[in-house]
């Protein structure tokens, strides 16, 4: 469920980015769930960034429960997409 500082959020910047002011509390109240319910908007969105931090999450246990399986399914989606081991996409 958007709340209406996420509306506007998503409205003035891209899924991927509304995931980390969540994550850092930039502008946003700080939070792990709401973070990754951006971060996987974007990744089905083929973000790839927003793969990476998808599978971060679920292998930490960060905003969801640890899952291994959806982890390493974020990570092989953002490795397909040439991220490097480090999070860095190559420019």
């Amino acid at each position: 469920k958007l709340n209406s500082i996420g509306y506007y959020a998503f409205k003035l910047a891209s899924p991927d980015r509304t995931g980390m002011m969540y994550k850092n509390g930039t502008g946003v109240p700080k939070s792990d769930q709401e973070a990754l319910f951006w971060w996987l908007k974007a990744a089905e969105q083929n973000f790839v960034e927003a793969q990476h931090w998808c599978g971060v999450s679920y292998g930490s246990g960060t905003g969801v429960p640890k899952d291994e399986q959806q982890a390493a399914y974020w990570h092989r989606k953002a490795a397909e997409q040439g991220l490097g081991i480090n999070g860095d996409v190559p420019r």
